[in-house]
Protein backbone atom coordinates (compact mmCIF):
# COMPACT_ATOMS: atom_id res chain seq x y z
CA UNK A 1 0.00 0.00 0.00
CA UNK A 2 1.07 3.48 -1.16
CA UNK A 3 1.69 5.53 1.32
CA UNK A 4 -0.15 9.67 1.29
CA UNK A 5 2.12 12.03 2.41
CA UNK A 6 -0.95 14.72 1.77
CA UNK A 7 -2.45 12.67 4.88
CA UNK A 8 0.09 12.97 7.09
CA UNK A 9 0.70 15.61 9.19
CA UNK A 10 4.74 15.87 8.44
CA UNK A 11 3.86 15.27 5.04
CA UNK A 12 2.16 18.78 4.85
CA UNK A 13 5.01 20.39 6.44
CA UNK A 14 7.53 19.18 3.85
CA UNK A 15 5.45 20.71 1.49
CA UNK A 16 5.45 23.70 3.64
CA UNK A 17 9.14 24.20 3.87
CA UNK A 18 8.96 23.34 0.11
CA UNK A 19 6.84 26.25 -0.18
CA UNK A 20 8.71 28.26 2.38
CA UNK A 21 12.09 27.45 0.21
CA UNK A 22 10.46 28.56 -3.50
CA UNK A 23 9.16 31.76 -1.87
CA UNK A 24 12.99 32.89 -0.37
CA UNK A 25 14.63 32.19 -3.64
CA UNK A 26 12.25 32.77 -6.44
CA UNK A 27 11.16 36.01 -4.41
CA UNK A 28 13.26 37.58 -1.82
CA UNK A 29 16.64 36.49 -2.77
CA UNK A 30 15.81 36.76 -6.22
CA UNK A 31 14.66 40.51 -5.87
CA UNK A 32 17.50 41.33 -3.89
CA UNK A 33 20.20 40.03 -6.53
CA UNK A 34 18.18 42.06 -9.10
CA UNK A 35 17.70 45.38 -7.35
CA UNK A 36 21.12 45.57 -5.59
CA UNK A 37 23.77 43.07 -7.34
CA UNK A 38 23.87 41.18 -3.46
CA UNK A 39 21.71 39.79 -0.98
CA UNK A 40 21.33 41.82 2.04
CA UNK A 41 21.66 41.14 5.44
CA UNK A 42 17.84 39.95 5.95
CA UNK A 43 18.14 37.85 2.67
CA UNK A 44 21.48 36.27 3.58
CA UNK A 45 19.95 35.52 7.17
CA UNK A 46 16.84 33.78 5.08
CA UNK A 47 18.63 31.36 2.94
CA UNK A 48 20.81 30.03 6.23
CA UNK A 49 17.64 29.55 7.83
CA UNK A 50 15.79 27.31 4.66
CA UNK A 51 18.81 25.35 5.18
CA UNK A 52 18.65 25.29 9.26
CA UNK A 53 14.86 24.36 8.85
CA UNK A 54 15.61 21.64 6.40
CA UNK A 55 18.26 20.11 8.78
CA UNK A 56 15.98 20.52 11.63
CA UNK A 57 13.06 18.67 10.37
CA UNK A 58 14.89 15.54 9.74
CA UNK A 59 13.89 14.43 13.51
CA UNK A 60 10.59 14.25 11.83
CA UNK A 61 11.22 11.40 10.00
CA UNK A 62 14.35 9.73 12.25
CA UNK A 63 11.60 8.91 15.17
CA UNK A 64 13.50 10.61 18.10
CA UNK A 65 13.56 13.47 20.26
CA UNK A 66 16.07 16.40 19.54
CA UNK A 67 19.11 15.60 19.82
CA UNK A 68 19.21 12.09 20.53
CA UNK A 69 19.62 9.80 17.27
CA UNK A 70 17.79 7.02 16.57
CA UNK A 71 19.29 3.32 17.12
CA UNK A 72 21.10 2.15 13.31
CA UNK A 73 20.04 -0.65 11.67
CA UNK A 74 22.13 -3.82 12.76
CA UNK A 75 23.38 -4.07 8.76
CA UNK A 76 27.22 -2.60 9.29
CA UNK A 77 27.84 -2.92 5.27
CA UNK A 78 24.59 -0.36 5.23
CA UNK A 79 25.53 1.73 8.01
CA UNK A 80 29.49 2.15 7.07
CA UNK A 81 28.61 3.10 3.58
CA UNK A 82 26.16 5.88 4.87
CA UNK A 83 28.05 7.45 7.32
CA UNK A 84 31.05 7.29 4.48
CA UNK A 85 28.51 9.39 2.56
CA UNK A 86 27.75 11.86 5.63
CA UNK A 87 31.40 12.40 5.89
CA UNK A 88 32.82 12.99 2.37
CA UNK A 89 29.57 14.75 1.89
CA UNK A 90 30.26 16.84 4.94
CA UNK A 91 33.90 17.66 3.66
CA UNK A 92 32.98 18.61 0.16
CA UNK A 93 30.16 21.20 1.16
CA UNK A 94 32.55 23.03 3.32
CA UNK A 95 35.73 22.86 0.70
CA UNK A 96 33.08 24.08 -1.81
CA UNK A 97 32.09 26.70 0.55
CA UNK A 98 35.77 27.68 1.99
CA UNK A 99 37.53 27.73 -2.17
CA UNK A 100 34.01 29.98 -3.01
CA UNK A 101 34.41 31.88 0.61
CA UNK A 102 32.05 32.62 2.72
CA UNK A 103 30.96 36.18 1.72
CA UNK A 104 30.41 34.51 -1.73
CA UNK A 105 28.46 31.47 -0.50
CA UNK A 106 25.84 33.86 1.37
CA UNK A 107 25.03 35.65 -1.41
CA UNK A 108 27.69 38.84 -1.28
CA UNK A 109 29.46 40.25 -4.52
CA UNK A 110 31.54 38.02 -6.17
CA UNK A 111 34.96 39.78 -7.65
CA UNK A 112 34.94 36.80 -10.59
CA UNK A 113 33.65 33.50 -11.21
CA UNK A 114 35.30 30.74 -9.91
CA UNK A 115 36.78 28.12 -12.20
CA UNK A 116 39.13 26.22 -10.31
CA UNK A 117 39.73 23.31 -8.21
CA UNK A 118 35.88 21.89 -7.39
CA UNK A 119 33.75 24.74 -9.83
CA UNK A 120 36.12 23.15 -12.67
CA UNK A 121 34.35 20.15 -12.73
CA UNK A 122 30.68 21.19 -11.49
CA UNK A 123 28.87 24.93 -10.83
CA UNK A 124 27.54 23.58 -7.61
CA UNK A 125 29.95 21.71 -6.03
CA UNK A 126 28.14 22.78 -2.22
CA UNK A 127 24.72 21.66 -3.64
CA UNK A 128 26.27 18.33 -4.83
CA UNK A 129 28.21 17.14 -1.87
CA UNK A 130 24.99 18.29 0.72
CA UNK A 131 23.28 15.76 -1.50
CA UNK A 132 25.55 13.32 -0.96
CA UNK A 133 25.55 14.35 2.38
CA UNK A 134 21.56 13.71 2.82
CA UNK A 135 21.79 10.64 0.82
CA UNK A 136 23.99 9.07 3.55
CA UNK A 137 21.29 10.05 6.07
CA UNK A 138 18.96 8.57 3.90
CA UNK A 139 20.65 5.25 4.14
CA UNK A 140 21.10 5.18 7.43
CA UNK A 141 17.37 6.30 8.08
CA UNK A 142 15.24 4.77 5.49
CA UNK A 143 11.68 5.41 5.19
CA UNK A 144 9.39 7.42 3.10
CA UNK A 145 9.68 10.62 4.80
CA UNK A 146 13.70 10.76 4.37
CA UNK A 147 13.18 10.45 0.67
CA UNK A 148 10.61 13.25 1.09
CA UNK A 149 13.20 14.81 3.06
CA UNK A 150 15.81 14.51 0.10
CA UNK A 151 13.22 15.79 -2.33
CA UNK A 152 12.11 18.71 -0.34
CA UNK A 153 16.09 19.67 -0.13
CA UNK A 154 16.82 18.92 -3.94
CA UNK A 155 13.63 21.04 -4.66
CA UNK A 156 15.16 23.73 -3.04
CA UNK A 157 18.65 23.86 -3.60
CA UNK A 158 17.24 23.75 -7.24
CA UNK A 159 15.22 27.17 -6.83
CA UNK A 160 18.64 28.37 -5.17
CA UNK A 161 20.89 27.38 -8.17
CA UNK A 162 18.08 28.93 -10.51
CA UNK A 163 18.41 32.65 -8.75
CA UNK A 164 22.01 32.35 -8.65
CA UNK A 165 22.08 31.59 -12.03
CA UNK A 166 20.21 34.68 -13.08
CA UNK A 167 22.01 37.00 -11.13
CA UNK A 168 25.51 35.55 -12.79
CA UNK A 169 24.23 35.87 -16.14
CA UNK A 170 23.00 39.06 -15.51
CA UNK A 171 26.57 40.48 -13.71
CA UNK A 172 29.37 38.39 -15.64
CA UNK A 173 27.33 37.88 -18.99
CA UNK A 174 29.22 36.09 -22.06
CA UNK A 175 31.56 34.93 -19.25
CA UNK A 176 29.43 33.42 -17.16
CA UNK A 177 27.40 31.81 -20.37
CA UNK A 178 30.99 30.49 -21.56
CA UNK A 179 31.31 28.63 -18.14
CA UNK A 180 27.94 27.26 -18.27
CA UNK A 181 28.81 25.84 -21.58
CA UNK A 182 32.12 24.50 -20.35
CA UNK A 183 31.24 23.12 -17.04
CA UNK A 184 27.79 21.18 -15.67
CA UNK A 185 25.08 23.22 -13.53
CA UNK A 186 24.98 19.79 -11.69
CA UNK A 187 27.02 16.74 -12.43
CA UNK A 188 25.82 16.06 -16.16
CA UNK A 189 23.49 18.76 -17.32
CA UNK A 190 24.86 20.91 -20.26
CA UNK A 191 22.08 23.51 -20.52
CA UNK A 192 23.32 26.74 -20.44
CA UNK A 193 20.59 28.96 -17.91
CA UNK A 194 18.04 31.23 -19.68
CA UNK A 195 18.33 35.01 -19.80
CA UNK A 196 14.68 36.61 -19.37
Amino acid sequence: MLLNPLGNPKGILYLVFTGFGWLAFRVVVRRDYLQTGKLSAPSAFLEVLVLFIHGVISYLYMGSDFPSMPPLEPNPEINLVGFTLIGAGLAGTLTAMTRLGFGVSVGQAAGSIRRTGLYAFTRNPRIIFYTVLLLGYCLLWTNWLTLLWLAAFLFVGHMMIVTEEEYLLETYGQEYADYCREVPRYLFSTRQPRKD
